[in-house]
């Protein structure tokens, strides 16, 4: 991936020393000039609805900051997907990569920043000038996300390369 060698397993490895990860595969998603990493989770049954609660109001994030203590910042996959009924399972009990469901598009008004605050949104703070306007543009067409960018939104992070 972007010219790097990437190990699924270890990237799967990290993300399941969370509490709440019961199960966890990673995939490369996209086409070439825009492939990137996707965690897809099932939950522990006992943890299930903080572990929802958790992701839906950022959870990604402490996951993101979870890979980046272990992991270089290529390994890190760009979207953490919550799977209700668990990993979808072939016959034999192995992880049926070819069943998981597409990973929602990426948003860029949904995108992290890489600002100091976990939290901050990449759309919070407002384009100033023309070129930071035109900027955004060709990256959310490049990147093939929809909205616009905000200025601190980091590159890579949204599947750049």
């Amino acid at each position: 991936l972007r010219g790097f060698r990437i190990e699924l397993q270890e990237i799967e490895s990290v993300i399941s020393r969370c509490s709440f990860v019961e199960g966890v595969v990673v995939v490369k998603v996209g086409s070439e000039s825009s492939e990137r990493l996707v965690a897809y989770l099932s939950v522990r049954e006992k943890r299930g609805e903080a572990a929802r609660r958790m992701m839906e109001h950022g959870g990604g994030g402490c996951l993101r900051l979870l890979c980046l203590k272990y992991m270089p910042q290529y390994h890190v996959p760009s979207q953490f997907v919550l799977l209700e009924g668990g990993l979808p399972l072939s016959s034999n009990g192995k992880v049926d990569r070819n069943s998981l469901p597409p990973p929602p598009p990426l948003s860029a008004q949904g995108a992290k920043s890489s600002g100091t605050e976990a939290g901050q949104q990449a759309g919070e703070e407002s384009l100033r000038t023309e070129l930071e306007e035109l900027v955004s543009e060709i990256w959310s067409q490049v990147l093939q996300l929809e909205g616009p960018l905000g200025p601190m939104t980091y590159f890579f992070e949204m599947g750049g390369n």
